[in-house]
């Protein structure tokens, strides 16, 4: 065979390599549907959003988990999981599949694929003593996800998720982004969305109250992230930092690769330009110095979005329940400061 011929050869090859992995990729999209609970839409075709060089790298990490005979279900740990663990380690094959292996024991230590089936004891109580929730999209189209950490209590949540609990918790929330929120957004901005921007409200976090326990608290929430799903933080922003924080920050950051670090910024209590980078006025909640006051529960329970612009009447009552619940909680909170466990949580 001739130089030519050759290179005609492995040309055919190199066609039939890609043409496999953009098929198998389908064939993933579909049966994620039915077995994965974070799939992404069907009108999402991942193999569009990826580039040649990207694909290259798939089928090389997925011949290498072959090679070394690693086991693992294609329509659970999709491309698009793939594709975050090879850009996170800039597509060093053998740093991507040592990742990939930690990222299954991860999944199966906490039962990941079967988090729809978890029953987290008081689920109400956990969003009164944590509150949080999404609201809204920031000008690129990413899911603003907000915390309000000055308002955590911190013993009440220790109380209410144990480990493995919170951790399972933490992926709970992803599986809800996964699954409901990304391809939501990527319908509405027609482009394919795989990340939220955050926004960490320190408000009200006294020096007291700044303890080692808080500061575990954010670096569970920060590592799982950044360490099992690289790349899906687009920013995270903290705001109303006192030097107290910026100074127990400081050595905590380091625990986090370069990657994510430089996607997070420290601000103190004049923000408001900085977050009106990334969100719109009209979207930025009043608290914040924006337009948006969602009534009557507030922006940070409102789950207002692309993602819950078309529900059913049902579902809507549901969150109007929901909703109300919280609101009664947090006032039944006020009244009885210490003594929560007299409240009635079952529907």
């Amino acid at each position: 065979m001739n130089e030519k011929d050759e290179d005609q050869t492995q040309n055919k090859i190199k066609k039939s390599q890609t043409s496999v992995i953009i098929n198998q990729n389908k064939q993933e999209n579909n049966s994620l549907i039915i077995n994965n609970p974070i799939n992404h839409s069907n009108t999402i075709n991942t193999s569009n959003s990826i580039s040649e060089k990207e694909i290259q790298k798939l089928i090389e990490l997925k011949e290498y988990c072959a090679m070394n005979a690693l086991e693992y279900r294609f329509d659970l740990y999709n491309n698009e999981m793939l594709l975050r663990i090879l850009r996170s380690r800039k597509y060093n094959i053998q740093e991507s599949y040592k990742a990939f292996v930690d990222f299954i024991n991860f999944t199966r230590q906490y039962d990941f694929f079967n988090l729809h089936k978890v029953k987290f004891p008081n689920f109400d109580k956990i969003r009164l003593f944590y509150p949080h929730g999404f609201h809204k999209t920031s000008v690129d189209g990413y899911p603003v996800f907000i915390q309000m950490l000055g308002e955590l209590k911190i013993s009440d949540i220790n109380r209410l998720l144990p480990e493995p609990l919170l951790t399972q918790y933490i992926l709970y929330k992803i599986v809800e982004v996964e699954k409901e929120i990304f391809p939501k957004c990527s319908e509405k901005f027609h482009k394919n969305i795989n990340k939220v921007f955050c926004v960490v409200d320190l408000l009200g976090l006294s020096t007291s109250l700044m303890n080692k326990q808080i500061m575990d608290f954010v670096n569970k929430l920060i590592s799982v992230c950044s360490k099992y799903y690289p790349g899906i933080m687009d920013a995270l922003y903290f705001v109303n930092t006192s030097l107290v924080f910026r100074s127990i920050w400081a050595p905590c950051k380091y625990l986090y690769e370069y990657e994510t670090r430089e996607r997070i910024k420290l601000l103190g209590f004049d923000y408001k330009e900085e977050l009106l980078k990334k969100i719109k006025y009209e979207n930025l909640p009043k608290f914040f110095g924006g337009l948006c006051n969602c009534s009557p529960y507030g922006c940070i329970f409102s789950n207002v979005g692309p993602w819950n612009e078309k529900v059913s009447e049902g579902e809507k009552r549901r969150n109007t329940n929901y909703l109300e619940k919280i609101k009664n909680l947090k006032e039944e909170r006020g009244n009885k400061e210490d003594d929560d466990d007299d409240l009635d949580l079952d529907e």
